[in-house]
């Protein structure tokens, strides 16, 4: 979740060594609407040259706010999409009708909204990245922070630091949650619908984030 989006020469890179190595490449497409101030480049799974060994997974949980309800989709060649079908079946059968019925008047309907949403985090996230003095993310809805600079001497990972931060009222996510390369970092989410709320919080973080003076 770093809030960076792919640059064109890292995508061809990617495509490069798939190409070279017979890979498949998985997309994950969870945050592809929510970018902010540059479109980004065409995704992989779109380009004639690489779409019969990819494929894409797309989730409405992002897009249109609809997380936890499970509903999303995936495409990919023919030749594969069938075996995909038969795993999803067993995997997660079946989505609740009510959301199913969500999920088509979104994607029918709900285009203003995610342009309006965009919108939202965007403002959220730089105000985000601003308060905590860090470069302001291109697109998804999470700041990713290296704190190390901030743990106590001999700090194997950001544990205490994120005691502190609940101790003034702020949640943050662990970044060892998405591996253990990242046990000193620490996620924050800036999807608040309240403003203020978001910035009551930045306050109470900003001083924590400084360090010691």
């Amino acid at each position: 979740p770093s809030g960076r989006v792919l640059s064109e020469q890292t995508i061809a890179a990617m495509m490069r060594v798939a190409k070279r190595h017979g890979l498949w490449l998985f997309c994950d497409e969870a945050y592809e609407e929510i970018y902010f101030d540059r479109q980004p480049p065409d995704a992989i799974w779109k380009r004639p040259d690489v779409r019969d060994r990819a494929i894409a997974f797309h989730t409405l949980s992002k897009t249109f706010g609809f997380a936890g309800a499970r509903i999303g989709f995936t495409h990919g060649p023919k030749s594969v999409m069938g075996a995909v079908r038969g795993m999803q079946t067993f995997h997660t059968y079946c989505a609740a009708r009510p959301m199913q019925f969500g999920a088509v008047g979104a994607l029918r309907e709900g285009r203003a909204w995610v342009e309006e949403s965009r919108t939202l985090y965007r403002d959220a996230g730089y105000m985000a990245a601003d308060a905590l003095g860090v470069s302001r993310p291109e697109g998804g809805t999470f700041l990713f922070l290296d704190v190390n600079g901030l743990l106590e001497p001999g700090a194997e990972d950001c544990s205490a630091f994120l005691e502190r931060c609940a101790d003034q009222g702020v949640l943050l996510t662990p970044g060892r949650s998405c591996g253990d390369d990242y046990a000193r970092w620490v996620r924050l989410c800036f999807t608040s619908v309240r403003p203020a709320r978001l910035e009551a919080a930045l306050e109470k973080l900003a001083p924590l984030f400084r360090g010691p003076s």
